[in-house]
């Protein structure tokens, strides 16, 4: 009985903090009364939005440093143009307070997430 318990209050807890994948076409969110869109950049959520947060990292699918992640003993060159992906992970708030964290891959939106804001009785009008 204890652990149908544990496993259900795990369930609960986890369930809590989820984010949902959303598309900004489709539904509504501002940053100062912006509105996002799936062509909105990073430079814009960055002045716009509430707590930002960026990190950013680099792909390399070919060339030397690919080649020294795995069997560089069978690369018998190097790419003269390796490939290079930008990769940029946006977390923030919005103006109702809703946290999204947005993908980026070659400054494209990739996908965001978002957990949806709990209303407070003084919000609900």
């Amino acid at each position: 009985m204890r652990k149908i318990l544990m496993v259900l209050t795990m369930m609960g807890i986890s369930t809590t903090f989820a984010m949902t994948k959303v598309d900004l076409s489709q539904q509504k969110f501002t940053c100062k009364g912006i509105k996002l869109t799936d062509k909105t950049t990073s430079a814009i959520i960055s002045q716009n939005c509430k707590n930002v947060k960026v990190k950013t990292d680099k792909q390399i699918t070919s060339g030397h440093n690919a080649g020294n992640l795995r069997g560089s003993n069978l690369i018998e060159e190097d790419d003269i143009n390796p490939t290079v992906a930008t990769l940029q992970k946006v977390s923030f708030y919005t103006d109702d307070g809703s946290h999204l964290k947005c993908y980026y891959r070659n400054d494209k939106l990739y996908k965001c997430k978002a957990k949806k804001a709990k209303l407070n009785s003084s919000q609900i009008k």
